[in-house]
């Protein structure tokens, strides 16, 4: 059995501000499982974890000091993604689809 999921990936501005976002919680929250796939995403599908209780205490913390910053960005979805999990952790594109027009 593999864990596939479904994706876009994040390009331009939209890209970088996640990036750094990613390093603040890597840093400062001590998250690092955020950085296990190294493209920033919209992710359609879930995860797991060993500790929801310290997950729901890592993400209260940290809401609490980002809730009143104002991350303005508008990202066209450009793409959507089919990716695989490995038992290590690691993600990779597995295929990229990539989208043109407007979807109404």
């Amino acid at each position: 059995m593999e864990t596939i999921g479904v994706l876009s990936i994040l390009e331009g501005k939209p890209y970088k501000v996640v990036k750094k976002l990613w390093k603040i919680f890597e840093e400062k929250y001590n998250s690092v499982g955020v950085q296990v796939f190294s493209h920033p995403n919209i992710t359609f599908q879930a995860g797991e974890t060993e500790n929801l209780k310290q997950l729901k205490k890592n993400f209260e913390i940290a809401w609490n000091e980002l809730r009143n910053k104002k991350f303005r960005f508008k990202q066209r979805l450009h793409n959507l993604c089919i990716v695989k999990w490995y038992p290590s952790g690691k993600i990779k594109i597995v295929k990229k689809f990539n989208l043109k027009g407007v979807i109404p």
